[in-house]
């Protein structure tokens, strides 16, 4: 348990959960825009497909993209399952908490090549997990320690440099690096990567160019069914702003509601998605601003809830910071040798089964792979 020493530590903490608890109680969906009008409906494909060209338009200028995310990330459990996380990760055994708080904060500096499609981050958790039983407001650090981890990500597979053996005090002794096929290919959709925030599932510009065709076609009789679109404008003396309510047919409720904010060019600054029952379990909101004509993301908070209850389970804030945008990157960016290894330590390609030692900038295959322990790597 923390001591008393650590109070200031503590405060911190303490005051991320209040505020993520305050967070609960959740605005009217677009109030921070104003008051909005209907579309006529015959009018919504153009408009839909209007605001599809506009952010495919600003996604295309990105060539390269460069900069620095600092996050934090708390998850709550609850019943046994906070029980059963202390435990584990802490090895604390206490009489069952009604509440617990997984809390850890990190910073991500990333590189990317939109063009071909490839991301390099390095991810560093400088300071162990904290769990917060809400019983008792006793903190509990993680038995993990500090973590670090370097990939890189291509359409076809992964390559991942993480510590294979660490002081106690988090000094990495040496690596190991893996590389590992993707299950699925496309735009790379990882938490670092800025695109992401325009994303509902999938890009934002192909979900309304989406919901413009089938509302075409749906008008023009070529499909019997097709999702009722709601869409709302309102004009402020800066611009225009809309918001996209999607239900499914005969539904009285939309399952999903974003708002597409004019002066962050059209990029979606708040999505909220509803499960069957009418509970909200997911909302994201976005801050974007204009770099060399480009919008990115500078500030994203997803707040995840529990699909029965509407409690609050999971809350994420990441800043972006330094960004950089179509710049040069040095040419060994994106290879093996941007991953961290020092001479004599381990490649294991699992896609082709075999293994390599980091020699001089070059991978050299080991004859007979040993077997290799699991080893202690504290970033997965």
């Amino acid at each position: 348990m923390v001591s008393v020493n650590s109070s200031c530590k503590r405060m911190t903490i303490v005051a991320l959960v209040i505020m993520a608890i305050l967070s609960f109680v959740n605005p009217v969906i677009g109030d921070n825009i104003g008051a909005f009008q209907k579309i006529d409906p015959n009018k919504i494909p153009d408009v839909l497909a209007m605001l599809a060209a506009t952010t495919y338009e600003n996604y295309e200028k990105i060539k390269t993209l460069k900069g620095q995310v600092s996050f934090g990330d708390m998850i709550i459990y609850r019943g046994v399952y906070a029980a059963d996380r202390l435990k584990q990760n802490a090895g604390i055994t206490i009489k069952e908490p009604n509440e617990l708080a997984d809390i850890s904060e990190g910073v991500s500096e990333f590189k990317m090549d939109l063009k071909k499609n490839i991301l390099f981050k390095n991810v560093k958790w400088p300071n162990p997990d904290n769990f917060i039983d809400f019983n008792s407001n006793a903190i509990y650090p993680s038995l993990s320690g500090a973590k670090e981890r370097t990939n890189i990500i291509t359409n076809e597979y992964e390559l991942e440099s993480y510590p294979y053996t660490m002081e106690k005090d988090g000094t990495v002794l040496s690596r190991i690096a893996e590389k590992r096929k993707l299950n699925k290919s496309g735009i790379i959709k990882d938490e670092s990567d800025p695109r992401i925030c325009f994303a509902i599932g999938r890009p934002v510009w192909e979900l309304l160019s989406q919901f413009s065709d089938g509302l075409r076609n749906y008008y023009r009789g070529d499909v019997n069914v097709f999702y009722d679109v709601v869409l709302e404008k309102k004009q402020t003396a800066k611009g225009s702003s809309y918001r996209v309510q999607l239900k499914n047919p005969g539904a009285t409720q939309p399952f999903e509601v974003f708002v597409l904010d004019g002066e962050k060019g059209f990029n979606p600054t708040y999505i909220e998605v509803i499960n069957d029952n009418g509970v909200k379990i997911s909302e994201i909101t976005t801050d974007f601003n204009e770099i060399n004509g480009i919008f990115l993301p500078i500030q994203r908070q997803v707040l995840q809830y529990d699909g029965n209850s509407g409690l609050l389970r999971r809350q994420s804030d990441s800043t972006f910071r330094d960004l950089q945008v179509n710049i040069s990157f040095p040419e060994n960016t994106f290879s093996i040798n941007n991953l961290g290894l020092k001479n004599g330590e381990k490649f294991v390609d699992k896609i082709a089964g075999k293994e390599y030692k980091y020699q001089d900038a070059n991978l050299v295959p080991i004859a007979e792979p040993n077997n290799l322990p699991e080893p202690n790597n504290p970033s997965k």
